[in-house]
Order: structure tokens, then sequence, then C-alpha cells
């Protein structure tokens, strides 16, 4: 009976601690991209003729 519980319990921790790193990946290529971006676009605006 204890068996299944603590496997469920189990599971849900693996799979909340799963979604945090998900989620945190996420947020950090999303910070660099938008980061990548912004230096493209001051790059291109450098180039251009005053």
């Amino acid at each position: 009976m204890m068996k299944p519980n603590k496997t469920a319990l189990i599971g849900a921790r693996a799979r909340r601690i799963l979604l945090i790193l998900l989620t945190s990946t996420g947020i950090v290529a999303a910070t660099a991209w938008t980061a990548e971006a912004g230096r493209e676009l001051n790059h291109c605006e450098q180039q251009l003729p005053r």
C-alpha cells in the first residue's frame, strides 16, 4: 500500500523539478536571444549612414 503512494510522490516531485528546469532554461534562452537581437539591431543602426 505504501509503494504506489511513494512512487506518486517521487513522480510529482520529479515533474515539478523538470518543469522548473525547463522554465528557467526557456527564460535564459529568451533573454540571450533578446540580447543578441538587440546587439544585432544596434550593429545595423551603426552601419547606416547618418
